[in-house]
């Protein structure tokens, strides 16, 4: 929720378009073996794809990107989740807006500009000779030529919340949450939910599918999502970049700025009148004044944030539609 908050409050009051950047499933041998080069050319690529986008407007774009690695049933899904500015900054720091309401670009251009800007990118890395791999860029090249790229391409909404929520859920957990997963200790399986999304009906949100897997098959399976070391999942590029954020900050018209979430600053209240309490050494009660106290402990009601927050738990994946702004 914090990261969330924080998040919020770095969005402009502007909408924003949510794409999605895969790697190809032929892409995924290397990937395996070369993580952090073929990771770093995913964000890459995706920000130079934008950022070809924002001068065809005229305008610098912002993006906020994160890195997924898994789909729901565990497999490796190299994709990257991207936020971007519907619109950008001239050089005179005034809002410039894409000619048409409903897009930022074609879904086939922005597919063509993210191929290409990959396919340059990962031969230059090649060139280094630091790859490891059984084809040669040429062999993979070829074999990538007549593919068709993928790159979700949603609509403009100022509503970000859900796309916020969603995002952030993956920020501080890892592959697969605990009510998702289940061990049997008798027969030694691990039994997976999933949403099978092969089956999926237009309109209808994805029905679940359990898998079963020994033990060692599901460690692998959560494991093999562990980033390298001091890799960050999370990047800001454009706009959002932190050194140009602190450079348009004062610029910016009035219009252009979010107010911050106030949930940050009530949990920082509640934060601070606990550690309070806490360094109180003795707490007298208020009818008569004794410091001797009764202590029991109270279990919590699981479900209670079901019935308690409005809409918690509902849309916990991004639209594929979102609302006009």
């Amino acid at each position: 929720m914090q990261w969330q908050s924080r998040l919020s409050a770095r969005l402009l009051n502007v909408p924003y378009v949510h794409m999605t950047f895969t790697l190809p499933k032929e892409l995924r041998g290397i990937a395996r073996r070369n993580e952090k080069q073929v990771y770093s050319i995913l964000f890459k690529s995706a920000w130079q794809s934008v950022d070809k986008i924002g001068k065809e407007i005229g305008a610098e774009l912002g993006i906020i990107s994160v890195l997924h690695t898994w789909g729901s049933d565990l497999k490796y899904h190299p994709h990257v989740h991207c936020l971007v500015t519907f619109g950008g900054l001239d050089t005179n720091n005034n809002w410039v807006w894409p000619k048409s309401k409903r897009r930022l670009i074609r879904y086939h251009r922005i597919n063509k500009y993210y191929k290409d800007s990959f396919l340059a990118n990962l031969k230059l890395e090649f060139a280094k000779g630091e790859l490891i791999s059984h084809k040669g860029f040429d062999e993979l090249e070829l074999e990538l030529e007549s593919k068709s790229w993928v790159v979700n391409n949603d609509w403009p909404s100022q509503n970000t919340e859900i796309i916020e929520a969603y995002l952030s859920k993956y920020i501080n957990r890892s592959a697969v949450s605990k009510k998702r997963i289940h061990y049997n200790s008798q027969t030694g399986e691990v039994l997976l939910i999933h949403k099978d999304y092969t089956n999926q009906e237009q309109g209808k949100a994805a029905p679940y599918k359990k898998k079963k897997m020994s033990a060692l098959s599901a460690i692998h399976q959560i494991v093999k999502h562990k980033l390298p070391p001091h890799f960050h999942r999370v990047r800001y590029y454009g706009i959002h970049h932190p050194v140009k954020e602190k450079k348009i900050k004062q610029k910016l018209a009035g219009h252009l700025l979010r107010n911050k979430d106030s949930i940050q600053i009530l949990f920082s209240l509640l934060t601070k009148m606990l550690n309070q309490l806490k360094k109180s050494s003795k707490r007298a009660c208020e009818e008569c004044g004794s410091t001797s106290f009764d202590k029991e402990k109270i279990a919590g009601e699981a479900k209670w944030i079901y019935k308690s927050v409005v809409g918690y738990g509902l849309n916990k994946s991004p639209p594929k539609s979102a609302s006009l702004y």
